[in-house]
């Protein structure tokens, strides 16, 4: 029986062994599928945990930079205190950032810290991220890159404005500032984010930008800025590469697939790579985390032995425990009882839920000090636009707008020092899209399983807004209405009922470009009364360009059928496409329209049906007023204009000088006035016609007119004078004025020919500070009167110049004519004056002769025979030498040739050098020849006689003469030289020589 007992043990105890070793191998195989799949589930979890890190890392770091943005000193970039602000930043979170930045808004570096001297002033705009945030103005992080100061980094940028709202959002119309940028350690970030997450060696860890470059990456840091594609060719791995790409495009995936392994060349291995997306503002980027097998194996192996293990010691304890056997069925009772307990706890739990999810209102349980969102109901989701995991992932600060978490923060607190109910109003959650739900919310704190949590009833409270906004619209409307009525009834300027229309409506309705167009029924024609444009900063497309494109189909139809017209369009602007919003309102007055109003926006669909509505009725009393503004207008326009030029009449002027001398008094400025006659207007009329001179003078005022400008006043003073009155100019500029009058004048003339007259302005002008306004009319009338008789004596002084000028010219022909007729009774000196002249004259360049003495020289030495007019032909022409009597009378042709001209008032110099043309240069008068008639000598003698003696001599040695035939040129010129001091001067003759020699007739001996 023992031995039965025995064997049956180790039967026993063998069937044992065989279940525990296929319970083991069942188990193996079991284990390494489930390690597969808890492995699987565990990396996409570290992932979306890795993915929330690097969120909240960089969701703090934004919030971190718009502070700082908004420092005043950051924003004008004052260098030393806004210096200051980021060095105290740097220095609290130096850890996570390599340095912070100021670029301004033409991407300029403008300041970094630490300081960096050598990159200040660097053009930033050629890396990608810097024209991303010039070009949208918004929060920017950038791919890796290499920064100005060295090192490969990632950037991350908040724009700087000039203002903000309550909200800490920039205005509408708010200047662009540039950015504030910090470098993000990507190290750090890898070592917290990254290395944490990895559970083996081999496994490798990436952050991936939606065009798969790798922003961060463990531990192939030399992919760092790579396109991580390269590393998976699509030929070789087109699974993966598929796989990849729905990863990058943002899809949230676990999945096993084939890699390269690191350092084994072409070979393949199995990973399981799961991804996590990272979500900021409207960056996009992915945590991409890839397992190899051998690690899941080596765990699955790790399990197994560690199961077996178990097995053994779950054999060990079955055995143990069938002595509790007996316990265990006593505690079973007991544990029926907690089941009934427990299906009890169910049923309220599900009525609790069901409460819970059908509420009406938003709920949010809340974990008190932090704000986490531990669970939220249906409404809750559908208020949000996120799923409960995301909303369990987000605290309560996160739905709400920036300036909004402070007063949370606050509610929160009170709750749990306080009271045990708080309520809240006036914030905005924003939506998953970024759309705002306006809310109100009511808290209260309480417990669930013992834990404080915050419970939160949140109300849509957006109809509530809506209807409080139509009221305060309606009240806003009919305000304007009343401002629009006040201000149009207290004018009757047409510019002020324009004005007073653009500004109260621009308070109220969007416009950018706002027109009045004046109707005339009886020429169907329109005309601008007002025109305004007010283009918002930094648009770079010219909306007013586009309100002809605009309005010009509609305007027809508006005033046809008496209607409002709204339309949106596209409108092609050079290479630009502009959408605009347009509304055209008719002016309606009775039975007629008197013009349209005109707004321009880009704004999408900003005219509604109410906005039309409300430009209709201010469009009707506009009616009125402008109808009256014109009315007016017209009737100011006659009174005070002149019916011939369209010029200010003299009434008007007057009152008009009186204001601005009142103004010049006051204000300390200058005041420029202008008084214009046209010189000898009654000659034109006499000349042309009355009627013709009134187109003269209508020409003229339009010249004037157009050449001082529009801020000038221009009015008709007398018959043909005209006065301009010029306000708080400077002196240069009245005298620019005045000499564009002139030049236009000029210009007239060129092209209006007044039979052989011109047309001559008299202006007198003058610039009158305070003290010298009352009087500066009638200095200027003074003035006038002086330069009309200034240019009478020009004109007269003119006169006789030009009477002198012909008076000397007519003199010089009928002296010369006698020359003629001298050279006609002596046959032998034809031509001689002319020769005399050209030698003279070529000799007397070389002394350095004025122009006056030149042309002295010129008259004498063709003149210095003109006494021998009076001697008879007989005695000139005698072929025998001539008796004394007869030389005595040949001598006196000097000195009458002198007697002739010195009447004459400008021959008067050359009357003397022909008297001394035959005076010795040794002043002897006993000699052969004499020196005749005064006997000078040297110096005595003027310097032009004994230049003509020269002349006349050689051209008389050379010329047959009636008593005997020339010796030749050789000979003149010997006795020239033999003759030199003592007839002739030797200076002149050393200059007459070298003239000679350049002529080739005479060669000295050398």
């Amino acid at each position: 029986m023992k031995a039965i007992y025995q064997r049956l043990i180790i039967i026993l105890g063998i069937a044992i062994i065989i279940a525990i070793f296929a319970i083991s191998y069942r188990g193996y195989v079991v284990t390494l599928r489930d390690v597969a799949a808890l492995y699987a589930q565990s990396q996409s979890q570290i992932s979306e945990l890795s993915a929330k890190g690097i969120e909240s890392f960089l969701i703090e770091l934004q919030s971190e930079l718009r502070l700082i943005a908004k420092y005043p000193e950051v924003k004008q970039i004052e260098e030393e205190k806004a210096q200051a602000v980021m060095q105290a930043y740097y220095e609290n979170v130096s850890d996570k950032i390599k340095a912070i930045s100021r670029i301004d808004a033409q991407g300029i570096l403008r300041l970094t810290y630490p300081p960096n001297p050598d990159s200040i002033g660097q053009d930033l705009t050629y890396q990608e991220h810097i024209q991303e945030l010039l070009r949208t103005r918004r929060p920017v992080v950038s791919v890796p890159f290499r920064a100005v100061q060295g090192y490969q980094t990632i950037a991350l940028h908040q724009p700087v404005f000039d203002r903000y709202d309550a909200r800490g959002r920039p205005l509408s119309d708010a200047e662009f500032l540039g950015s504030v940028a910090v470098l993000i350690n990507y190290e750090q970030l890898g070592r917290e984010f990254l290395v944490p997450i990895k559970t083996g060696k081999s496994e490798q860890a990436h952050v991936l930008n939606p065009q798969g470059v790798v922003i961060v990456c463990t531990p192939a840091e030399a992919l760092y800025g790579e396109q991580f594609f390269d590393a998976i060719p699509a030929e070789r791995f087109p699974e993966t590469h598929r796989f990849f790409q729905r990863i990058v495009g943002g899809e949230k995936l676990v999945q096993w697939v084939d890699l390269p392994e690191t350092g084994r060349g072409d070979r393949k291995g199995k990973y399981i790579v799961s991804s996590a997306p990272i979500v900021f503002d409207h960056l996009r980027w992915m945590v991409v985390v890839a397992s190899p097998y051998r690690e899941v194996v080596a765990l699955a192996h790790q399990s197994y032995w560690n199961n077996l293990l178990v097995a053994l010691f779950v054999l060990a304890v079955v055995v143990v425990s069938a002595v509790g056997l007996m316990k265990i069925n006593k505690r079973l009772v007991r544990s029926e009882e907690q089941a009934r307990y427990l299906r009890k706890l169910r049923v309220h739990e599900e009525r609790y839920q069901h409460i819970f999810q059908n509420a009406q209102d938003a709920i949010f349980l809340l974990q008190p000090e932090s704000g986490q969102i531990l669970s939220a109901n249906r409404v809750s989701q559908e208020m949000t636009g996120y799923a409960l995991e995301e909303l369990q992932r987000r605290r309560i600060f996160d739905l709400l707008q920036a300036q909004e978490v402070q007063k949370m923060e606050h509610l929160l607190t009170a709750l749990d020092e306080q009271e045990h109910q708080q309520e809240i109003s006036g914030l905005v959650f924003v939506r998953k899209d970024g759309s705002e739900v306006p809310v109100e919310i009511n808290a209260s704190l309480g417990k669930v399983a013992g834990e404080p949590v915050v419970l939160g009833l949140v109300r849509d409270v957006t109809e509530r807004k809506k209807a409080e906004i139509a009221l305060r619209n309606r009240y806003q409307q009919l305000a304007m209405l009343h401002r629009v009525s006040e201000a149009l009834a207290g004018t009757l300027n047409l510019n002020e009922v324009c004005e007073a229309i653009f500004q109260q409506i621009r308070t109220a309705i969007p416009v950018e470009v706002f027109c009045i167009l004046g109707y005339q029924t009886e020429t169907q024609k329109m005309e601008v009364l007002y025109e305004r444009h007010e283009q918002p900063p930094g648009s770079a497309d010219p909306l007013p360009e586009c309100m002809s494109v605009v309005h010009q189909s509609l305007l027809s139809s508006v005033v046809r059928e008496k209607t409002a017209k709204v339309s949106f369009r596209d409108v092609s602007l050079g290479k630009a496409t502009v959408g605009i919003s347009a509304m055209h309102v008719p002016m309606i007055l009775g039975d007629k329209t008197v013009g349209v109003i005109i707004a321009l926006t880009r704004a999408v669909h900003a005219y509604t049906k109410e906005v039309v509505q409300l430009m209709s009725t201010i469009a009707n009393q506009a009616a009125v007023a402008v109808e009256k503004a014109q009315l007016f207008q017209q009737t100011e326009h006659m009174a005070n204009t002149d019916a011939l030029t369209g010029l200010y009449n003299r009434h008007f002027f007057t009152k008009a000088f009186h204001e601005a001398a009142e103004r010049t008094k006051q204000n300390g400025h200058e005041l420029a006035m202008m008084l214009i006659d046209i010189y000898n207007f009654k000659s034109i009329n006499d000349a042309l016609g009355y009627l013709k001179g009134d187109e003269i003078l209508r020409e003229v005022a339009q010249l004037i007119r157009q050449q001082t400008g529009p801020e000038a006043i221009v009015g008709r003073y007398g018959g043909d004078e005209f006065v301009v009155l010029m306000s708080d100019v400077t002196a240069h500029e009245l005298d620019a004025a005045i000499q564009r009058i002139q030049r236009a004048v000029d210009l007239w003339n060129e092209t209006h020919p007044l039979n052989g007259n011109d047309l001559v302005l008299h202006i007198a002008a003058k610039l009158a500070g305070p003290a010298e306004v009352d009087r500066i009319m009638a200095d200027l009338d003074t003035d006038l009167h002086h330069e009309k008789q200034t240019i009478e004596r020009r004109l007269l002084t003119e006169y006789i110049e030009e009477s002198k000028a012909t008076l000397q010219k007519l003199t010089i022909q009928t002296i010369l004519g006698f020359a003629k007729a001298l050279e006609t009774k002596d046959a032998y000196y034809k031509g001689h004056s002319e020769r005399v002249a050209a030698l003279a004259i070529r000799m007397a360049q070389q002394f350095s002769f004025t122009e006056e003495q030149m042309q002295n020289l010129i008259y004498a030495a063709r003149l210095h025979d003109i006494g021998k007019i009076g001697i008879d032909r007989a005695v000139l022409n005698k072929r025998t030498l001539l008796s004394q009597s007869e030389q005595q009378l040949l001598k006196q042709h000097s000195v009458a040739g002198e007697t002739v001209l010195r009447e004459v008032e400008f021959l008067q110099e050359a009357a003397k050098f022909i008297r001394h043309h035959h005076e010795r240069y040794d002043g002897r008068t006993d000699t052969i020849p004499p020196g005749y008639p005064d006997g000078l000598k040297g110096e005595q003698i003027p310097l032009a006689s004994r230049i003509i003696t020269v002349a006349d001599s050689y051209d008389a040695l050379i010329l047959d003469r009636p008593y005997k035939d020339s010796d030749g040129r050789a000979f003149a010129v010997e006795e020239m030289i033999k003759n030199t001091g003592t007839q002739f001067d030797p200076k002149v003759v050393e200059v007459f020589l070298d003239i000679l020699s350049e002529d080739g007739e005479y060669h000295p001996a050398v």
